[in-house]
């Protein structure tokens, strides 16, 4: 492969990743929508129902981790390749964690800036 293939590789894969990159944030403004309907409507059984209100944080979990994918493929396809020029931006201890390839857990209960309704 000579170097101007590599380069348009290169530019190709950005692009694919910025398009991603705005699916991303498209998909997590639609949850945050979604979220709040649902926190809304059903605000007197969250209250009463942990279950219920688990699931519903779950929610905001879901648009965090969102969130914080669409600002890391946004730095990706711009070029950038140092994790401590993007890494502090993302809300999510478990996005870090990714970034930084350390063990992460599968449970939805992370440290983050949950943000409940």
């Amino acid at each position: 492969m000579t170097s101007s293939t590599s380069l348009e590789t290169d530019l190709l894969i950005d692009v694919v990743l910025a398009r991603v990159a705005n699916h991303m944030t498209h998909l997590a403004e639609t949850l945050a929508i979604t979220e709040t309907a649902v926190s809304d409507h059903f605000n007197e059984v969250l209250a009463n129902d942990t279950n219920m209100f688990q699931d519903v944080q779950n929610l905001d979990y879901l648009h965090q981790s969102m969130t914080d994918t669409a600002t890391l493929l946004s730095y990706l396809s711009s070029g950038c390749r140092k994790q401590t020029e993007f890494v502090d931006s993302l809300k999510l201890e478990t996005t870090r964690a990714l970034v930084r390839g350390k063990q992460i857990q599968t449970s939805t209960h992370q440290s983050g800036n949950i943000d409940l309704f």
